[in-house]
C-alpha cells in the first residue's frame, strides 16, 4: 500500500515505510553509492 495509507492510518508503521523510505533516499542520492542502513 501506499505510504500515506500506512501514515493515514492509526495502526503502528511497518517497517516497510523505512525501506520504502531509504530506498527512495538512496535512489534520489545514487552518488552516494552506499547501502541503506538496516532497520
Amino acid at each position: 500500500w501506499p505510504p500515506s495509507a500506512a501514515r493515514a492510518g492509526p495502526r503502528p508503521i511497518p517497517n516497510r515505510s523505512t525501506c520504502s523510505a531509504s530506498a527512495r533516499d538512496s535512489s534520489a542520492r545514487p552518488m552516494l553509492g552506499r547501502a541503506p542502513p538496516a532497520g
